[in-house]
């Protein structure tokens, strides 16, 4: 439920979660209720759990969408390189570089760790926790999961689980929800309120309390003073940890109790340890055994973190003696600034063979030190280090690889997500004014004009054909120069966008406001800028009144949203030219307009799974474009291409670069028709 919960705020912020929503939705049978987008209430949490979750929980549409824009794009990032910082960088020693200073001297609760940062002055099952939860004779009202026992459940389907099998003294209980605190009441099963500003912060006399593996440090609670908590022990854990945990309670000792649960290898590990007899501690005894064993588990720590110690050691020799050169080279000049910041970074993209091809011996931890240190001069911060890897384990032996092992542990993970969106550099617009050839065109009497002769007579009066839109664009010429036998012209201040630049195609108007000439049918368009548009409507210039119809200015509104309405107009949007809507952004047309569109584009009419068949026949390219010589034995429907070879690359491009659909392209029914998230060329190289 949280994952899916998330697909749907990811959702909630993208520009098409119409389309995209709708595409989930198409083929689904049963509720009409959910099945458009603006029904969707995440906050209603009756509607998300009957309706929403059941019917998205496994649709594959939704799985790969929750793959693909929330879990690869954190977990599968990668750069080249990667600026690291260790508490080393923070705890930098004038000893290394003059110019350096410490920014701090320590972390609160790491003192078991202090020994490896450089230069400074670190089961059971949850059903079996409930039950010892809910023995009316513990009366625990506090649950400090330290060892993250507690892995099958959420902290929310904790909290209400223990607060339903708690005894009716107690009608809340809280627990962290990411950052937030809040809590949920016995009287109500599906609400969740903020802690803040509730009558438990100052009284938590009738509150559990649950704290998960990550908040049981560094949050802080008043409790009452007969409060008895229960401390998960989990593998490994260490005396800092299992101090910061206990330290919840801040009357430890005073009134308030504590008691242990562990996993059985745990407890068995624990058990083991021997503090004397029972007359020298008595009930204490217990207590013993487990700081000895946090402090075994430190000692453990402390030699696996040898290696990496000694690496972040020599990360920061090389950086201060590259910082050194820096400040008290010869020159300060751009070169030196280049070798400074190759210094400051390390490589991200590892090999495999980099990673494992190296012996699994075993060594001693001075000499994987001396190892990682060699390629230095020996100085006296070497020595530093060194003394203090013989000091902390000089008997100790690790393997060399320098490989994290990891456990299942129930943490907290910060997703980030890193948007790259290439934006286009500032740009001086060019200053609007009617185009001569619209005054001229105004002037005059066309009404009676045929339609064999419009096309000729829009190029005497100087409009300019569709083509001429890209003459400024990195598009390819030779695919753009063929739209001079489109029906589709354009006056001069539509072309003129900003001054200076010598690739305008993010710059490109957007097709707006129109006029059509000849038949209703299949008419000529003339498109004209909205300063155009406007002078028009105010009658800023002079027009023929003798020309009845030839000069209304209609509005063009590509269909880019699936389902859209057309609004009423002279002209349908299907008897217009198809360049028109490819080059206008109609990425969601209908069946009649699409076929259109893929008529012009020069695409075979059969469906995107028969275009293999016929490409192995030799009747289409990859990508379904027929060629010029084959239109005879592969035949298009009625309207004749403008291309005579594949125009696909300059759609999609243009689309996401001058109409800036971005991802509404990918996921509509154009990309689907047209296939155009097929890399053929990358296919062609494999």
């Amino acid at each position: 439920k949280k994952d899916l919960l998330e697909v749907f705020q990811k959702l909630s912020r993208m520009k098409n979660a119409h389309s995209i929503y709708g595409r989930w939705t198409s083929l689904m049978q049963g509720s009409t209720e959910i099945r458009n987008y603006n029904s969707v209430n995440l906050q209603d949490y009756s509607l998300f759990k009957k309706k929403l979750f059941p019917a998205f929980r496994k649709h594959m549409d939704v799985i790969d969408f929750w793959l693909l824009k929330i879990i690869l794009p954190c977990q599968a990032k990668q750069f080249p390189q990667q600026l690291t910082a260790t508490a080393a960088s923070l705890c930098r020693s004038p000893k290394l570089c003059s110019e350096w200073r410490a920014v701090t001297t320590g972390f609160s609760g790491t003192n078991d760790l202090s020994r490896t940062y450089h230069l400074l002055d670190n089961t059971s099952s949850t059903v079996q926790i409930l039950q010892l939860l809910s023995e009316k004779e513990r009366k625990t009202n506090v649950m400090l999961d330290a060892g993250a026992l507690v892995l099958e459940m959420s902290n929310e389907e904790f909290a209400r689980e223990w607060l339903q099998r708690r005894r009716e003294d107690c009608e809340a209980c809280a627990f962290f929800e990411g950052d937030t605190i809040v809590y949920v009441r016995r009287d109500n099963d599906q609400r969740v309120f903020l802690f803040s500003g509730s009558p438990y912060v100052e009284n938590m006399s009738n509150c559990l309390l649950y704290l998960d593996e990550v908040h049981t440090r560094g949050s802080d609670f008043v409790l009452p003073l007969e409060t008895t908590a229960l401390l998960s022990l989990g593998k490994g854990m260490s005396r800092d940890k299992f101090v910061q945990a206990c330290m919840r309670l801040r009357q430890l000792g005073r009134g308030q109790k504590l008691s242990f649960v562990a996993a059985p290898d745990v407890d068995r590990q624990i058990k083991k340890i021997s503090v004397g007899d029972q007359h020298e501690y008595g009930e204490r005894k217990m207590v013993m055994k487990i700081l000895h064993w946090t402090v075994r588990n430190l000692a453990s720590y402390l030699c696996d973190m040898v290696p990496y110690f000694a690496g972040t050691a020599a990360t920061e020799i090389k950086r201060a003696n590259a910082f050194q050169t820096f400040y008290y080279g010869s020159e300060k000049d751009s070169k030196n600034l280049k070798q400074l910041a190759d210094c400051c970074v390390d490589d991200e993209i590892l090999k495999l063979e980099d990673l494992y091809s190296h012996q699994r011996v075993s060594s001693s931890l001075i000499d994987i030190a001396n190892n990682r240190l060699k390629a230095f001069p020996r100085t006296g911060i070497i020595d530093i280090v060194l003394n203090r890897v013989r000091n902390i384990a000089p008997r100790a032996r690790r393997h060399c690889g320098l490989l994290d092992e990891e456990q299942e542990r129930e943490l907290e993970h910060e997703l980030d997500e890193e948007r790259q969106v290439e934006r286009p550099p500032p740009a001086t617009p060019d200053k609007p004014k009617i185009s001569a050839e619209l005054k001229r065109y105004l002037a005059k009497k066309t009404c009676h004009i045929n339609d064999g002769e419009i096309k000729s007579h829009l190029e005497s009066l100087g409009f300019h054909p569709l083509s001429a839109c890209f003459e400024n664009t990195s598009y390819d010429c030779s695919l753009t120069n063929q739209l001079r036998q489109s029906k589709v012209f354009v006056s001069t201040d539509f072309i003129r966008t900003v001054a200076n630049v010598e690739d305008t195609r993010f710059y490109l108007k957007r097709f707006r406001w129109m006029i059509t000439l000849g038949s209703p049918t299949c008419p000529f368009v003339l498109l004209i800028s909205n300063f155009e548009a406007e002078a028009i409507f105010r009658k800023l210039v002079r027009i023929d009144e003798s020309h009845g119809f030839d000069v209304i200015v209609q509005s063009f509104v590509p269909m880019i949203n699936r389902g859209q309405v057309e609004l009423p107009s002279r002209v349908l949007l299907r008897e217009l030219p198809m360049e028109l809507h490819v080059f206008g952004g109609s990425i969601n047309p209908t069946i009649e307009i699409l076929n259109g569109m893929k008529d012009v584009l020069g695409l075979h009419p059969s469906a995107t799974t028969d275009w293999g068949e016929l490409y192995r026949k030799g009747l289409i390219d990859r990508d379904g474009f027929v060629p010029p010589d084959q239109r005879r034995l592969a035949p298009l429907r009625t309207r004749t291409p403008l291309f005579s070879k594949s125009p696909i690359d300059l759609v999609r491009c243009f689309l996401s670069d001058s109409r800036h659909l971005g991802s509404e392209f990918w996921t509509s029914i154009l990309s689907t028709a047209i296939n155009a998230d097929f890399d053929y060329e990358k296919q062609d190289k494999k």
